[in-house]
């Protein structure tokens, strides 16, 4: 019992771990994810944000997805409820930025 402990113990302070390299990977990629999610509902207009709900939550219902679907508009609302002032020209920035970037690759 003890060295399977010990063996488990070495595995998550072992630096070559792959799977840890995995999971970091992944939960970097959905904190970027998330980032630019907020950032785009953050930019819309609250005309543009209701007809993509409505359009969402139609298209999720004819698809059987109407709970996720309003889950997704409910928590969309919050962040866009939520948010800075200063919106659509940061997410303008930030896509400049990121053609900026490559056009010089």
């Amino acid at each position: 019992y003890r060295d399977e402990f010990n063996r488990g113990k070495m595995m998550k302070t072992r630096k070559s771990n792959a799977i840890r390299h995995v999971v970091d990977d992944v939960i970097d990629t959905l904190a970027y994810l998330w980032m630019r999610y907020t950032q785009a509902i953050v930019a819309l207009n609250w005309g543009t944000f209701f007809i993509g709900s409505l359009v969402c939550m139609i298209g999720g219902a004819m698809l059987q997805f109407a709970g996720l679907v309003v889950w997704l508009v409910l928590i969309s609302l919050l962040v866009k409820c939520f948010s800075r002032e200063n919106k659509q020209s940061d997410f303008v920035e930030m896509n400049a930025g990121s053609v900026k970037e490559d056009e010089q690759t």
